[in-house]
């Protein structure tokens, strides 16, 4: 798979440090656009699972984007259709993807808040068609 980058969101914390958003589309080459992010542009919810054997931690994000583009190119059925990294300087923090048909946004306003849900990289692995070593299906 190969990733173009389609979209950055720039932000800073309440502590200053900077932060990036990127993400990319499959397939993409381009240019890439800045977006502008609501107070909060993103935001990481731990899974509750607080059973001590289960080994891997996921998660989920929000993506809060501020503006009046409808950012139709990101809604898709395939789970890794659009990146997105989050990254804190030049170390990145997180990665998943854009959850599929999952969006909030406003119709009545120019300017509106958009919502997009995203998986961990994690948690998508539940949705690749996979195969055993060796099966022929």
């Amino acid at each position: 798979m190969s990733y173009g980058l389609i979209y950055t969101l720039p932000f800073n914390s309440i502590d200053g440090k900077d932060y990036t958003i990127k993400i990319e589309k499959e397939g993409y080459q381009g240019t890439s656009s800045e977006l502008t992010g609501q107070p909060s542009p993103f935001t990481v919810t731990l899974s509750d699972e607080e059973f001590v054997y289960t080994p891997t931690r996921f998660s989920t994000a929000t993506l809060h984007i501020f503006g009046g583009d409808y950012l139709q190119d990101l809604f898709s059925t395939d789970y890794r259709m659009c990146r997105v990294t989050l990254y804190e300087g030049d170390r990145m923090i997180w990665r998943g993807f854009i959850k599929p048909e999952i969006y909030t946004q406003d119709y009545r306003n120019v300017k509106f808040n958009l919502d997009l849900e995203c998986y961990s990289a994690m948690s998508v692995l539940e949705y690749v068609d996979y195969k055993q070593k060796g099966e022929s299906r």
